[in-house]
């Protein structure tokens, strides 16, 4: 399956019916995994036939399938409507095509775009050389998903690449690309699902301490290696405001979420939770969830 012709974002934006979480693992009253965006999942999976799990990003795929089956079933998904990616990665196209839930798992950003997008060294060898990595583009098939109407989800690297691109991500380098010349490339074209003038930050919160760490990865295995980073999310942000000043960077809390229909996105949170909206030259805007982002979707 080569690069489909790109889908006009007109018509992408027609059909969008986004979930974007900025975690899986419920922090906040240390409740089950996507038990805070219930009220929105369980609607959209409860007797669906064709709910396609996308675990790309995790370092271990099957593991993360199966903490995301868990949560789905728990929502009212049938277990035996749930399907993975990865596991027989020639049938993407297929696959794709029957889905009627798309769910983007969370871990290493790198290795999802680099999944997303087929991405092979200069010797034709596969960029991620895991069983199960995606051997040709699926990019613009998920688009064209969301075009559809098909509801897509994505938590933490999964809600990053719903974006134009992944600037900014603070996951270590793994899916590196080796040119002619030797040369190490990343992919950091996201799926251009919302606005090219906006990027989102998962888990911008307050410094955790290592207790905290150590409980919320223990609730929450696949936070492993995330959790611990937060603190340097203001240079990340930083990094992407001094790449494109003109462009918008939401950071997200965790037990934060947005969601998005058509050209209208709304942030939903629980508790205390919610967002903070970065621009240059302009002070931090802190944002109480609910509350109504689309002025967001508005493109350069």
């Amino acid at each position: 399956m080569s690069e489909q012709p790109r889908i006009p974002q007109k018509i992408v934006n027609a059909g969008r019916n986004l979930l974007g979480l900025s975690n899986m693992g419920r922090l906040s009253s240390r409740g089950p995994a996507l038990s805070h965006a219930e009220a929105h999942i369980r609607p959209a999976v409860a007797g669906v036939d064709d709910i396609l799990v996308i675990p790309h990003a995790a370092k271990d795929m099957d593991k993360a399938v199966a903490s995301v089956t868990r949560a789905l079933v728990r929502l009212g998904a049938k277990e035996s409507a749930i399907t993975s990616l990865h596991s027989e990665p020639g049938a993407a196209e297929s696959k794709l095509t029957n889905a009627r839930v798309i769910y983007l798992a969370g871990g290493d950003t790198y290795h999802l775009t680099a999944n997303m997008e087929g991405l092979r060294n200069a010797d034709g060898s596969l960029v991620d050389p895991r069983p199960g990595a995606l051997p040709e583009p699926v990019r613009e098939q998920i688009r064209k998903k969301v075009a559809e109407g098909v509801m897509t989800m994505g938590a933490s690297a999964g809600l990053m690449v719903m974006f134009d691109d992944v600037r900014g991500a603070h996951d270590p380098t793994s899916s590196v690309m080796k040119t002619s010349d030797g040369q190490p490339v990343v992919s950091v074209k996201g799926l251009g699902l919302i606005s090219d003038s906006l990027n989102v930050i998962p888990h911008y919160n307050d410094p955790l301490t290592d207790e905290q760490v150590a409980e919320l990865t223990q609730l929450h295995p696949l936070m492993e290696g995330i959790l611990d980073q937060v603190p340097d999310m203001g240079g990340h942000i930083g990094y992407i405001l001094q790449f494109d000043p003109e462009r918008k960077v939401l950071g997200i809390r965790d037990d934060a979420y947005f969601e998005v229909k058509g050209d209208k996105m709304t942030l939903h949170g629980t508790g205390e939770t919610g967002a903070a909206l970065f621009e240059a030259g302009k002070s931090k805007q802190d944002i109480q969830a609910p509350a109504d982002l689309s002025h967001l979707l508005t493109s350069k």
